[in-house]
């Protein structure tokens, strides 16, 4: 095996903001799993929801905090051979001398809020980490779209970018970072006399509109608690949407309504998934993770409407109705509760081993795929699917003289 004559120098960037511990996890993970040729050394700015001392506690190691972006622009000069970040939005402001890694949140897609799925903030990379088959799929298919349409001068780049998002990116799998362990068998649930339903919206404006559980909110607690009169709701919104005004109106209502616990803690998310006997999604990428955690199937509440009349949400529909469960209506979703609520361990693995079988990377262990990554500067990185500058996807079993772009299946956007 050819290694680097030097260690691989790496800055790791925590920057999302009032990500936590969830978010910094993700780095936690990368960093506990990297091949000892690489030599990292972590910063993070102040707008994480974590203090300096936090993070180096829950990391281990120690953390160089900044105050201001403009470092990011000067690591090349600072000898750095790779970024590492769980922020997106930090890749538009890294000079094109290095090159950067990106770790995906979640493992799983979802119903993107536009057909460009989300590039217009990973397409500034050189690597997106992901360990979703359909996810990095909907990824390539949205970097095609968005370098096609930048080409055409339809979308133009950031005023702030410092490095150009007309480039090609590779995607490489990698088994979710989060999970520590996979089961390879039923995984017995003792019953208590407590029984809690987790709702976990996604980000406002990460994902279509008419997908987004807020619009239904009012009518599903509401149907909960009087369907279920020993349940007790765990309501945690994404970090950034609890500081708006109009969400922090709906939590103060929903404060003083019985039974209904607002969880805006910031800790670590598998605490949440751990108190939760069942969660309910629109879209987040944190209902797989709660089916990794327990083997329990998350539901996701899509209204029909929706699935009928955007292509987006009827692409996420199809992939989740093979791999949880579904609920199109409000006495649905009491329906898929109570299904969740009886079912046997092995029924739940069922859903389990279908979602790793189908959809996840696990061929190969962490710090291989992270190997592969850091060492592709020596190494062949074509062994990759990926987009190039002008929109073409390539994966490593097709042919490498095509030109049309797009070469995988296409979504239906």
């Amino acid at each position: 095996m050819q290694l680097p004559a030097n260690p691989i120098r790496i800055a790791a960037i925590n920057n999302v903001k009032d990500g936590g511990q969830t978010y910094l996890n993700y780095l936690k993970f990368a960093l506990d799993h990297l091949p000892a040729f690489c030599s990292p050394t972590v910063f993070q700015t102040g707008v994480v929801g974590l203090a300096k001392n936090e993070a180096e506690e829950f990391l281990g190691r120690e953390v160089v905090e900044v105050d201001s972006y403009n470092v990011f622009s000067n690591f090349s000069s600072l000898d750095f051979d790779f970024i590492l970040s769980n922020d997106a939005y930090v890749g538009r402001l890294i000079d094109e001398a290095i090159k950067t890694v990106f770790i995906s949140h979640g493992s799983a897609p979802m119903p993107a809020n536009s057909e460009y799925c989300f590039s217009d903030w990973t397409g500034y990379w050189d690597f997106i980490l992901g360990a979703s088959k359909s996810g990095m799929k909907m990824a390539a298919n949205g970097l095609s779209k968005y370098r096609r349409d930048r080409r055409n001068l339809i979308i133009s780049i950031a005023k702030e970018a410092i490095r150009t998002d007309v480039r090609t990116t590779f995607l490489c799998p990698i088994p979710p970072l989060k999970k520590t362990h996979m089961f390879t068998q039923p995984v017995e649930i003792t019953p208590s006399r407590d029984f809690f339903v987790g709702i976990l919206p996604t980000a406002l404006g990460a994902i279509r509109e008419a997908a987004a559980i807020y619009r239904h909110l009012e009518g599903i607690i509401a149907g909960i608690l009087g369907e279920f009169p020993n349940a007790t709701i765990i309501f945690r919104p994404y970090p950034l949407d609890a500081q708006r005004q109009d969400i922090r109106q709906v939590i103060n209502i929903m404060k003083t309504t019985g039974r209904v616990e607002i969880d805006v803690s910031g800790a670590n998310s598998t605490d949440f998934y751990d108190r939760c006997d069942v969660l309910i999604t629109d879209g987040s990428t944190g209902g797989m993770s709660f089916m990794l955690r327990k083997t329990t199937p998350p539901i996701y509440f899509l209204p029909e409407n929706a699935v009928a009349n955007d292509q987006i949400v009827q692409w996420f529909f199809g992939f989740v109705n093979t791999t949880a469960l579904v609920a199109g209506s409000l006495e649905q979703l009491n329906e898929r509760i109570e299904q969740c609520r009886v079912m046997t361990a092995s029924e739940r693995f069922n859903f389990y081993k279908t979602y790793c079988s189908e959809d996840l990377f696990l061929e190969r262990t962490k710090q291989e795929c992270l190997e592969e990554v850091f060492l592709s500067s020596i190494r062949n990185p074509d062994q990759f699917m990926y987009v190039d500058s002008g929109g073409r996807i390539c994966s490593p079993d097709m042919e490498k003289t095509t030109s049309r772009p797009g070469d995988l299946p296409k979504l239906p956007f």
